[in-house]
């Protein structure tokens, strides 16, 4: 397609109007977003807001169980717990 302004190759297309642009017509450039002379004047008037980072879950405090885990019978009777730093105890 040509530039109906420059008659040259067209490059792309203003991300905010699709107009056709050539390397000529290319008002403003954005990573790999391109904008014509007329939406890159009125992108100059927006103030662009930060989108707020996500909050991260709370931790709650649950309380610890400490749970039983029970094999065979013919074998012991083997009872897990967990110290307060987090830690796997064996007792027997």
């Amino acid at each position: 397609m040509r530039c109906t302004k420059h008659r040259r190759q067209t490059t792309g297309a203003c991300n905010w109007c699709g107009k056709q642009l050539c390397p000529y017509c290319i008002g403003k450039k954005e990573g790999g977003k391109l904008y014509c002379d007329k939406c890159a004047m009125r992108l100059s008037t927006v103030k662009r807001a930060k989108v707020p980072k996500p909050e991260k879950p709370k931790k709650t405090s649950r309380a610890r169980a400490q749970p039983v885990i029970e094999e065979k019978p013919t074998q012991q009777k083997k009872v897990f717990s967990v110290d307060e730093e987090g830690y796997l105890i064996l007792e027997q």
